[in-house]
């Protein structure tokens, strides 16, 4: 993929109805600060956990080829349970939840 040249995105109705916008835009700008090689699927693990009455999403951000595989955790009001797919398909990202592939 080309860095310099943003892809339109396709964002499904799962998506819109379970990812909140803000965390749609980190999983995105997560996709497009990786350097390197890109394997076509990304997937992100989403799990909320609550720590201390606090609030925290954890993300898993994985793709097989190049091995990739990091973890964040950010304190965030709005955490969700979900696995998340980001597809590279030519000039287009779509990103879907697992369940609707």
């Amino acid at each position: 993929m080309n860095k310099d040249k943003l892809k339109n995105t396709y964002i499904t109705i799962g998506i819109k109805q379970t990812i909140p916008n803000d965390l749609q835009m980190l999983l995105l700008d997560l996709y497009n600060s990786l350097e390197g090689e890109k394997d076509y699927l990304q997937v992100y693990n989403l799990n909320k956990e609550i720590q201390d009455d606090k609030l925290f999403q954890r993300i898993i951000h994985k793709q097989e080829t190049p091995k990739y595989n990091v973890e964040y955790i950010l304190e965030y009001n709005n955490a969700v349970d979900a696995k998340v797919f980001l597809i590279e398909e030519g000039e287009y990202l779509v990103m879907m939840l697992a369940d609707e592939y």
